[in-house]
């Protein structure tokens, strides 16, 4: 009989939310009014606080979901067998609200150990994230059978509905789809580090 035995981890999460988040989408959408339109890697008239100063994972509207999140960053960072003890600190965050046919570009979270994506609004139909497939380039000399989605191929979709979470590595690559529709999705992000005693200091 043959078995397969991949030594990989899984490096996408997804654990759904199930409280209200009502004043804090109602902020979200009131602060919007003062960004500039396709800042950073929001394009199409996609908003996105992202490098201001007012992070939303320290509105007191969001607490309660961030102690919500804290023991799920912790179960993937032991799943990833990283160093303990650690502070796994919040140091960014920020929300992107994307409709009629905005979306983002390629990116990743830089040097963040943990990237957060929280679909705090998401219209069936709006949209999915992608995340560059890093195996392709090896998996590039062989014959193929390329099918969208598929291992083989150059990005990853994965499908999320509204309140999902997604906990990913910070180098993990991606990018959002366009959202087709008038209603808009509103995104809640978040880098994370793990601090340990040999940690460099972030600033």
């Amino acid at each position: 009989m043959i078995t397969a035995v991949d030594p990989s981890l899984c490096k996408v999460w997804k654990v759904p939310y199930t409280g209200d988040l009502s004043e804090a989408i109602t902020r979200m959408r009131k602060e919007s009014l003062t960004v500039a339109p396709n800042r950073g890697v929001i394009k199409s008239g996609g908003i996105t606080n992202a490098g201001m100063s007012n992070d939303p994972h320290t509105w007191p509207q969001m607490q309660e979901f961030m102690n919500w999140l804290a023991p799920h960053l912790r179960e993937v960072w032991r799943h990833w067998n990283l160093s303990e003890p650690v502070e796994l600190k919040i140091w960014k965050s920020w929300f992107n609200i994307t409709k009629q046919e905005a979306f983002v570009e390629e990116h990743d979270h830089g040097g963040s150990h943990i990237a957060v994506s929280f679909y705090m609004k998401k219209p069936p139909g709006s949209g999915n994230i992608e995340f560059r497939n890093h195996e392709q380039p090896m998996w590039v000399n062989y014959p193929r059978n390329l099918t969208k989605g598929k291992s083989q191929d150059f990005f990853m979709e994965v499908e999320a509905q509204e309140f999902d979470c997604l906990i990913f590595p910070g180098w993990l690559s991606h990018r959002v789809q366009p959202n087709p529709l008038k209603e808009e999705r509103i995104v809640f992000s978040c880098n994370v580090h793990g601090v340990t005693e040999y940690s460099p200091v972030l600033v």
